[in-house]
């Protein structure tokens, strides 16, 4: 499999929402979805009926800079799902494997699309779209169902632009998509819990250099926050964050949080000059005009934003509004959340009661705010 899918779309978000709104809902229409209606979309948005398609129903992975396509049917895909999916006979979860000769579909394994779908539920319940595959086992190829979350094209003549992959011939990006964006180097757990002793060996230090503790590093939120910001791989941010000097090297392998000094040099590895700040005002015009903000927050135990919460945390800020909603990125989910400002305001007021944190009020790192 590749050892990374990039989850951008080449739509944009509202565009994206909307075709899946009317798309994924045909009881919302007079008339049925057929290849004529993806027809007229695909030529209105200027993209292919494959492409198009892959987006509105699920699984896009590439650049949005990128002018790769996914190709014409039938198009191969991987099984994402770590310990694989069996291949249903029919598109439903009670649905039994198609062949008793073996036990599933593996992940990592290619199978091809033919660009036949069917909405449906999976096992919790919850929508979902399955994918008619094929798959070939011992001279024989078998025909079934797999639901598309566990499904993802590969990226063919990526194009790195607007992105810092580094020298990496597969750099892994993976920011917004969960446990499946980094699931190369996941642990268990949450999102950012990562396998950081893999990425370090991948980036040439020694076996001996690297505590075995880091197999599995909980506390990665901060440069995890900055990397997604500056959209440079995982592989070349921690090469950068290592090399910037030896205190940031062992500050990383010890395995204990990041403080606004590491994350100030983090920025200064890319030339970025940043500060400290700790007023609602300068973050608010930092987030108008479009500045970097990574700020420190309290969290409860499932991630989330909270008055209550016992855990500091470093998130990315997308964008502020005062008595609004603020949007951010984090690193715990891997994913891009938003919430009320007053929940934000008083999650951001309760860092100073979390542990070793007293003192800590309304920090946040950006560029040169006036």
């Amino acid at each position: 499999m590749p050892d990374s899918f990039y989850q951008q779309h080449l739509l944009d978000e509202q565009t994206l929402r909307v075709l899946q709104l009317i798309l994924m809902n045909p009881e919302s229409l007079t008339a049925e979805i057929t290849d004529r209606t993806w027809d007229i979309l695909s030529n209105a948005l200027h993209m292919s009926q494959e492409d198009l398609k892959v987006h509105v129903l699920g699984n896009a992975s590439w650049k949005p800079e990128s002018t790769t396509s996914v190709g014409s049917y039938p198009i191969t895909l991987y099984v994402t799902r770590p310990h694989g999916h069996y291949l249903l006979e029919n598109p439903s979860p009670s649905s039994g494997n198609v062949s008793t000769a073996f036990l599933g579909v593996p992940g990592g394994e290619k199978v091809q699309w033919d660009g036949r779908y069917q909405l449906g539920v999976d096992d919790a319940g919850k929508d979902v779209v399955y994918y008619h595959v094929s798959w070939a086992f011992n001279g024989t190829t078998y025909w079934g169902w797999i639901p598309n979350k566990y499904l993802a094209p590969e990226v063919k003549n990526w194009d790195p632009s607007g992105g810092i992959p580094g020298d990496f011939s597969s750099p892994t990006y993976g920011y917004g998509n969960h446990v499946d964006g980094w699931i190369k180097y996941h642990t268990f757990g949450e999102a950012q819990f990562l396998n950081l002793k893999a990425i370090l060996l991948k980036i040439g230090l020694s076996d001996a250099e690297i505590p075995d503790y880091l197999s599995r590093h909980t506390n990665l939120c901060g440069p995890l926050a900055v990397m997604e910001y500056l959209n440079v791989s995982l592989e070349e941010g921690f090469r950068r964050w290592i090399e910037f000097s030896e205190d940031m090297k062992a500050a990383l392998l010890s395995g204990e949080t990041t403080s606004s000094v590491n994350l100030k040099d983090f920025f200064e590895a890319f030339d970025i000059g940043v500060q400290e700040r700790r007023d609602e005002k300068a973050l608010l015009t930092a987030s108008d005009t479009r500045q970097p903000i990574v700020a420190l927050v309290a969290i409860n135990r499932d991630g989330s934003l909270s008055p209550e919460g016992q855990t500091a945390h470093w998130i990315r800020i997308t964008k502020a509004h005062k008595d609004g909603i603020v949007k951010y990125y984090n690193p715990y989910t891997n994913c891009y959340e938003d919430v009320s400002w007053e929940t934000f305001e008083q999650s951001w007021d309760r860092v100073s009661e979390t542990p070793e944190n007293a003192g800590i009020y309304r920090i946040f790192i950006t560029t040169t705010v006036d």
